[in-house]
C-alpha cells in the first residue's frame, strides 16, 4: 500500500512540484493550501507524512504543528523554512517537527528526507556507516573535538537530545559520537547522531549546547534508547531547553 503524504503550502506552483517529485517515488499526493486546511483534511484521511511551510494565511505551519500535536498524533513533520524564517531551527524541532528544510532545497535531499521519516525508528537508527527528571553525562566525539570532550544531557526528545555546551562546540551538521549512561538501570547507550543545531551563547532561561538527531545504533543500544524514550515520552523531536 502507498504512503500517503500532504503537501502544504500556499503557493499552488511549489505543491505541483512536490506532488510530481513525490509520486514519482511511488508516494500518494494530497496537497492543502493553509495550516487549517491541511488539519481539516487530516480528521477525515489519515497521512503518514506531511510537509509543510511555515508562514501561510488561514493557519501557520506552527499551528498546524501545534494542532496535530496537541492530539497526540506521531505524523512525522517536515517544515519548509526561508532564510527569513522568523523561527529559529532550534523552536521548530522543539515544537515536534522531525525534519526542517531550507528553501530553495535539492530534490535528492527532500527524497532522501521523507524517506528515511517514513522508516520505522528501528531500521532509521540501525543504519550502519519532553522533559527528563534527570540529568547525566555524556562523551561526545567528532572532528570538531577528536580527542572528545565530556558534557551533559539535559533533555531528550523522541528523537534527539540537547547537550549542554559551553566552550567548545561543533559544527551544525557534523557526525557525532555519543556514549552515556541511563540513570534508571545503568545502562549504556552509544551511538552516532548528527548536529541539527548550536546555541553558542545563553539566552534567558536557556543555556547553550547543541540540538543532536539520532542517525545510527547497534540493536542492543537502539533497544535501550527506546527503553528509555518510552519511559520519558516526550512531546518534542529534538528538545531545546531544559
Amino acid at each position: 500500500m502507498k504512503k500517503k503524504l500532504l503537501v502544504v503550502d500556499d503557493e499552488p506552483d511549489l505543491r505541483e512540484v512536490l506532488r510530481t517529485e513525490l509520486t514519482a517515488e511511488g508516494y500518494e499526493v494530497f496537497e492543502a493550501e493553509s495550516g487549517n486546511k491541511a488539519f481539516d483534511f487530516l480528521q477525515k484521511t489519515k497521512c503518514d507524512l506531511v510537509l509543510s511551510d511555515i508562514r501561510m494565511p488561514d493557519g501557520s505551519g506552527i499551528d498546524l504543528i501545534h494542532k496535530i500535536k496537541s492530539q497526540g498524533q506521531e505524523t512525522p513533520i517536515v517544515v519548509f523554512i526561508s532564510g527569513y524564517s522568523e523561527m529559529k531551527p532550534e523552536d521548530i524541532y522543539h515544537l515536534g517537527a522531525e525534519g526542517i528544510l531550507a528553501k530553495p532545497w535539492k530534490p535528492e535531499k527532500l527524497i532522501d528526507m521523507v524517506n528515511t521519516l517514513l522508516t520505522t525508528k528501528e531500521n532509521r537508527w540501525q543504519r550502519k556507516s519532553d522533559r527528563l527528571d534527570f540529568q547525566t553525562s555524556l562523551h561526545l566525539k567528532c572532528s570538531s573535538f577528536e580527542t572528545g570532550i565530556h558534557s551533559k544531557i539535559l533533555n531528550i526528545g523522541r528523537g534527539g537530545m540537547f547537550v549542554e555546551m559551553k566552550e567548545r562546540f561543533p559544527v551544525k551538521d557534523e557526525r557525532i559520537a555519543f556514549s552515556f549512561e541511563n540513570p534508571n538501570n545503568t545502562d549504556t547507550i552509544e551511538g552516532v547522531g548528527i548536529v541539527r543545531w548550536v546555541r553558542t551563547k545563553d539566552a534567558v532561561g536557556a543555556p547553550s549546547g547543541i540540538g543532536i538527531e539520532f542517525i545510527e545504533l547497534s540493536d542492543t543500544h537502539l533497544m535501550r534508547l527506546i527503553s528509555l524514550i518510552l519511559q520519558i515520552a516526550p512531546k518534542s523531536f529534538i528538545p531545546k531547553t531544559i
